[in-house]
């Protein structure tokens, strides 16, 4: 079971995580298999890793938005002057 908590301190956000033993000794095994150091440089490459690919599936809808805008049936908007 995993459960975390948030709070800002000194502008930034620590990030806690409570987990069962079980769980904790094999993240540490696989972490320090895959070579990291601790279990702060996992977590923080694994949130930014994570954050990169939303970012890149949201740049992606839009750019199929924008594609398909430029084939639509609309007209563009037409200002009258007073």
């Amino acid at each position: 079971m995993v459960t975390t908590s948030q709070r800002p301190k000194y502008n930034s956000y620590t990030v806690n995580a409570r987990l069962d033993n079980s769980a904790y000794t094999s993240m540490i095994s696989l972490m320090n298999y895959a070579g990291y150091p601790d279990i702060s440089s996992f977590v923080r490459e694994a949130v930014l890793v994570k954050c990169k690919d939303i970012a890149n599936e949201v740049a992606v809808m839009m750019e199929d938005r924008v594609i398909d805008n430029k084939h639509s049936s609309y007209r563009r908007i037409e200002y009258i002057a007073k």
